[in-house]
């Protein structure tokens, strides 16, 4: 069942200070009012996580870990260098290297 963005989950990520929140369109449905809130209080709404838990390596983290590692990692990065596929790939990289 797919999750809900609502804007005052999008407060709640203001407050906290994220600049980015995982919205895969495959995991989450986003109102229109988080949505518009989320613009205007410049957190970005990273609609392409899909895939985030694909190819974890057994027994080292969980795909929601995953993904708000993800989520914390494109927070930090300039609006161009944000590329959600090559930064899962990279996450799920040092994750297989740990679990050697």
């Amino acid at each position: 069942m797919k999750k809900l963005i609502t804007a005052r989950m999008v407060r709640q990520a203001h407050r906290d200070g994220l600049k980015a929140m995982a919205a895969d369109r495959s995991q989450y449905i986003v109102t229109p009012e988080a949505r518009s809130l989320a613009k205007d209080l410049g957190i970005a709404l990273v609609e392409e996580v899909t895939g985030a838990g694909q190819d974890i390596p057994a027994g080292t983290i969980d795909e929601s870990t995953v993904r708000q590692i993800i989520e914390r990692v494109i927070e930090r990065l300039p609006a161009e260098k944000r590329d959600p596929a090559l930064i899962r790939e990279v996450v799920l990289d040092v994750l297989k290297r740990f679990n050697k």
